[in-house]
């Protein structure tokens, strides 16, 4: 899902002509945004390394401890990004959008960094929800037989 949106948001951007649609007219503003959305993905390649280590680690790492910190914190930097960047750029620019009659790019937009804020809160609150101790100390899962 998170894939297909940020396809949906970003992908105009590579040519001028698409800039034009998917910025209303702001070139250099839409590719800013783009920048953004794709630098926020360092949080993923993290967030790999994370699941990596929890299946691989047979007990507490203090690397675990730094790389979950970290993860959770990136994290929770992407879901007070994309609020800033729908309340502060893209909200005060609807009118632009309506001028150059550009609504369905205004939408996708809207939509598609709501959805990418929400779906990083929503791992966010899986991260922290068994505590802060869980985020410094790896514990191995027992399997069941």
């Amino acid at each position: 899902v998170h894939h297909i949106i940020m396809c949906l948001c970003h992908y105009p951007v590579v040519h001028n002509s698409g800039a034009v649609l998917s910025g209303a007219g702001n070139i250099e503003w839409v590719i800013w945004l783009s920048i953004i959305g794709y630098t926020s993905e360092v949080s993923t390649a993290v967030m790999n390394y994370r699941w990596y280590l929890i299946n691989t680690l047979e007990e507490n790492w203090i690397g675990f401890g730094i790389t979950n910190t970290f993860v959770a914190a990136s994290w929770a930097g992407r879901v007070v990004m994309f609020t800033y960047l729908l309340i502060m750029q893209i909200f005060p620019r609807r009118a632009e959008y309506v001028e150059q009659n550009q609504m369905l790019s205004y939408r996708v937009m809207v939509f598609g960094h709501a959805a990418i804020g929400m779906l990083s809160l929503h791992w966010c609150v899986v991260m922290l929800k068994p505590g802060f101790k869980n985020l410094f100390v790896f514990k191995k899962k027992k399997v069941k037989p």
